[in-house]
């Protein structure tokens, strides 16, 4: 299971508070791939024309990955906003299970913590 790579994506909104959530844990790489960029069309539906905000004032920005599939460790990112109020950013991120997604981060904690399993 920790070889498996497992795909994460997770919005954090910030208007009138701070909110962070996960919407989706997976391991098939178009799926996910493919809830990305509905999530993000949603949003920009939800967030912003449901709510008047003409579409030529919404900023859309994002980082398509350079590799497909995306490996451990490596993210997409989306970040929308109206230069005004509401400003979102949508995480599409690779990870294995038990284990950091920084290997400097790991090899401290393996140091911290020598007769750990995981």
């Amino acid at each position: 299971m920790g070889t498996r790579p497992y795909y994460i994506i997770n919005t954090v909104i910030d208007y009138d508070g701070y909110a962070s959530h996960i919407d989706y844990i997976g391991n098939n790489w178009k799926a996910a791939y493919d809830r990305f960029n509905v999530l993000i069309d949603n949003l920009k539906y939800k967030e912003f024309l449901d709510h008047g905000i003409e579409e030529q004032n919404i900023n859309i920005r994002i980082n398509r990955p350079q590799n497909e599939p995306l490996q451990p460790g490596q993210s997409i990112w989306a970040y929308l906003d109206d230069d005004c109020e509401i400003y979102i950013s949508v995480q599409l991120l690779c990870m294995t299970t038990n284990h950091f997604k920084f290997d400097d981060d790991e090899r401290i904690y393996k140091q911290r913590y020598p007769d750990s399993k995981y």
